[in-house]
């Protein structure tokens, strides 16, 4: 009768045993759910940096065709995003200025951010070289 009774009890799982085997599981997929979400947020920034990046070179490529380049500061919109260009003209030597024309200008684009969510990122600074005003 001994034999049954420990025959019959190694059947099935106790239910503290089911217990414990839930909260493992649950804390796996907790972790795993953890780690998903700070990827998925990490990949978004690193598309919302790519984007202004690419919008950065897209503003110094129209420098000097469609924005004027001559020395002041100006708002910019490419897209839903805002953009201050600062131009500013470099200082050169009076008798290099005088024999060719030309001036050296000094551009720095600070990335405002959008309408919706403001925010002053780092600026971009380049310098073009234009005929003098």
């Amino acid at each position: 009768m001994k034999v049954n009774a420990i025959a019959s009890r190694s059947k099935g799982f106790t239910l503290l045993e089911v217990m414990v085997a839930f909260v493992i599981v649950a804390l796996g997929v907790g972790g795993a759910y953890r780690v998903m979400g700070g990827s998925a947020g990490a990949s978004a920034a690193a598309e919302e940096s790519l984007a202004e990046a690419t919008a950065v070179e897209a503003l110094i490529a129209r420098v000097g065709d469609d924005l004027t380049l001559s020395p002041g500061t100006t708002i910019v919109s490419v897209g839903n995003r805002r953009f201050e260009v600062v131009i500013a003209r470099v200082p050169l030597d009076a008798g290099l200025t005088d024999a060719t024309g030309l001036a050296l200008y000094d551009i720095s684009i600070v990335p405002l951010g959008t309408i919706a969510a403001p925010r002053r990122g780092r600026p971009v600074r380049t310098q073009r070289l234009g005929l003098g005003s």
